[in-house]
């Protein structure tokens, strides 16, 4: 059986050092969804694992900073995509 994995990775940026949360949440089509969160201190090249659907999910991602709050830094709806395509 298929477990369709989906990674989202941490991959830096101006300001990252005033950042200290970073939330993922993952929506499957069926509506289900599944959230995970990075803590300072963040290293480059860190990601967190999803299990996802083989059709579209939607990926949001939330940052958070002392002075400004809570932002959302991505929305998109994401094709799975196989890294083995038969």
């Amino acid at each position: 059986m298929v477990k369709p994995l989906m990674y989202v990775g941490l991959m830096g940026g101006n300001g990252l050092n005033y950042v200290s949360l970073v939330e993922v949440t993952l929506t499957k089509p069926d509506g289900s969804s599944e959230a995970q969160s990075m803590r300072q201190p963040f290293s480059m090249g860190e990601n967190l694992e999803f299990s996802c659907s083989t059709d579209k999910n939607r990926i949001e991602i939330w940052a958070t900073a002392p002075e400004v709050g809570r932002l959302k830094v991505y929305d998109e709806i994401v094709p799975f995509r196989s890294l083995n395509p038969s």
